[in-house]
Formats: structure tokens, sequence, C-alpha cells
């Protein structure tokens, strides 16, 4: 009887909170998620401070990593390591949509769905449409990024 009673306050928690502590989290960098945004202001946007401040602030590194270490060549120092962040799909099915078009689609409709719902719970007026076409767009740029990576991405830069 605990047990349940622990599960529904959790659930009521939940559905309390809501996504806001998603939007609120979106919103300190660069103002938010553009394709939920009917208003979302281009200018207050700059990816590299952002990606700077998602890094320092929460240790999520976007586009590259850095961390320092021993250098492999002589640990009586440490360096500075830069290295490529990893995409959410493979390299292999990036560079490749049209041999996986299931992979592709499904990531798409993740991308919209997750979408829809951050734009309904900010009560925006970005339609359907609107996200689906941003949606193909993010697919496409990061195709066309995974084509300049390192193909052995575990490996440093």
């Amino acid at each position: 009887m605990l047990i349940l009673l622990v599960k529904y306050s959790i659930l009521d928690a939940i559905e309390t909170i809501g996504l806001t502590p998603l939007t609120d989290y979106l919103s300190l960098f660069g103002g938010g998620w553009p394709m939920t945004l009917d208003n979302w202001d281009e200018s207050n946007f700059d990816w590299q401070m952002d990606t700077a401040s998602a890094f320092t602030t929460f240790n999520l590194p976007l586009l590259v990593d850095f961390f320092n270490d021993l250098d492999n060549k002589n640990t009586q120092r440490n360096v500075i390591y830069v290295d490529q962040e990893t995409l959410f799909l493979p390299r292999s099915v990036l560079v490749d949509l049209e041999d996986n078009p299931d992979i592709a689609k499904a990531y798409i409709k993740l991308m919209v769905e997750s979408a829809k719902t951050v734009r309904d719970w900010l009560r925006s007026n970005v339609s359907d449409d609107a996200i689906e076409v941003q949606a193909h767009k993010v697919l496409k740029f990061e195709s066309q990024l995974a084509m300049v990576k390192n193909e052995s991405h575990n490996g440093l830069l």
C-alpha cells in the first residue's frame, strides 16, 4: 500500500510540474527551442556562448567536448583535449539517409512529436507543418555535419 501511495505521489508531482523544468532549461540557451516558438528571436542566440554555457552549467557537450587529462606522450603534465561530440543518430546512418529511411522517419517523428508537446505546453501558435519542416532541416544539418566529422569519433582529434 505504501508503495502505491509513493508511486501516485510521484506521478502527481510530475503532472503538477509538467514541462516547466525542460522549458526553463531551454530558455536559458538562446531563448528556447526555436521550432516550438512563434516569437523566437535569432538575435538572442549566440551558438558559441550557448554551447559554452551548456557545458559549464550542466557539463553538456554539444558540438565539441573538451577535458583536461594526462598527456598521452608525457604523463608528467596535463593537457586540454578537444574532441568531437557524438550526434543523436550514428554517423553511418546520417551519411547515408537513403539507405536508412525507417530510422530517418522515426527520428523525424521523435523530433516532431517532442516539439509539438513543448509547443502545446508553451501555448505557442507554431503550426504542425512548420515543425515538420524544421525537423527535416535539423536532420539535413545533422547529416551534413556527420559528413565532415571524423569517422572514428571515439578517438581524440
